[in-house]
């Protein structure tokens, strides 16, 4: 019951940093609306291969996909474009920010910066109901081909729009922005799971496994030289610098 609200709506960040959340918040939950366009702009391209009109009147599961695509895609991209924007400005006007902000965090924040507003124009300009997206998707699914009747090329907004999202969804795995994926297993799981650790059950063993890891942090006071194991660390005393 903590996880979804923790997810969706980044809750732990709005009780303590409220105005980190104003700007996060919209990033995040545009990136979900997105994510949920695809997967409405994907149904409706299946829906089409199978002789569906995805136009007002045309029945009740095509009228859904039609209005609610326009509904989540235009929420998704609107909301993104307005938190990367709050979220770089903060990099750039917020001291804090600024101590342990490197060029791939501006890099990151530009490529989405992109996508987002890129998407939106092309939406405010040429592609009002997705149908242009939705025929691109069609034209994946069937390797090139094209729906009877739909318009041939693309606008220079709407290819922008494809590249960027493809280079983001090839980067994303290579950097610390795969914690969309790896949250769970590196937060959610160690905060909530409440697993009992048994004498000789897995658990204990993974921890024996990873206490006998050496790591190399550069942070001087851990001295993780390379040599020392993480149970060496750990039981030793700390020399935290002042």
């Amino acid at each position: 019951k903590y996880m979804v609200p923790e997810i969706l709506f980044l809750r732990g960040l709005r009780k303590a940093n409220r105005p980190l959340w104003n700007v996060s918040f919209p990033f995040h939950f545009g990136l979900y609306l997105l994510m949920a366009t695809f997967l409405l702009l994907l149904l409706g391209a299946i829906a089409m291969l199978l002789g569906a009109r995805i136009i007002p009147g045309s029945g009740a599961f095509p009228s859904f996909l039609y209005y609610g695509t326009i509904l989540v895609g235009f929420a998704g991209l609107s909301l993104g474009t307005v938190g990367t924007a709050g979220l770089l400005h903060r990099r750039l006007a917020d001291a804090e920010f600024k101590n342990y902000s490197g060029p791939v965090d501006y890099l990151n924040l530009l490529l989405f910066l992109v996508l987002f507003g890129a998407g939106l124009l092309a939406w405010l300009f040429h592609d009002h109901d997705f149908n242009g997206a939705r025929v691109y998707v069609y034209s994946l699914l069937t390797f090139g081909d094209r729906p009877q009747g739909s318009m041939a090329g693309g606008t220079f907004l709407g290819w922008l729009t494809i590249v960027v999202a493809s280079l983001v969804l090839a980067y994303i795995p290579l950097t610390h922005m795969s914690h969309m994926f790896m949250k769970y297993f590196f937060y959610h799981k160690v905060k909530w799971d409440d697993a009992a650790n048994t004498r000789g059950g897995s658990l204990e063993v993974a921890i024996q496994d990873n206490l006998a890891l050496r790591p190399t942090w550069n942070a001087k006071h851990v001295e993780a030289d390379g040599r020392k194991s993480w149970l060496d660390i750990a039981t030793s005393v700390s020399k935290e610098i002042k």
